[in-house]
């Protein structure tokens, strides 16, 4: 059964952290954790569009289309773990 508040589409979460960069990885988690965007650029000393920039090109180097899609997907992964 699938839901539409978690993809299932997209890469595992071990074969993401191998495909992104270092600072990619620092977000992806920190999304996982739950943080907003905001909480995620002062966690990282980070313009907040850079943050969301970030995420832009995490969803296109995972094959997820959108940010909401990219936190729905990371979120989901993270309560698997």
């Amino acid at each position: 059964m699938e839901r539409k508040s978690q993809p299932t589409n997209g890469p595992s979460l071990i074969e993401a952290y191998r495909i992104l960069s270092a600072r990619e990885c620092s977000i992806l988690t920190k999304l996982g954790q739950g943080k907003t965007n905001r909480q995620i650029a002062a966690d990282l000393y980070l313009a907040e569009g850079t943050v969301e920039n970030h995420i832009t090109r995490i969803g296109k180097k995972l094959g997820l289309n959108g940010r909401g899609v990219v936190k729905r997907w990371v979120r989901s992964r993270h309560r698997n773990l």
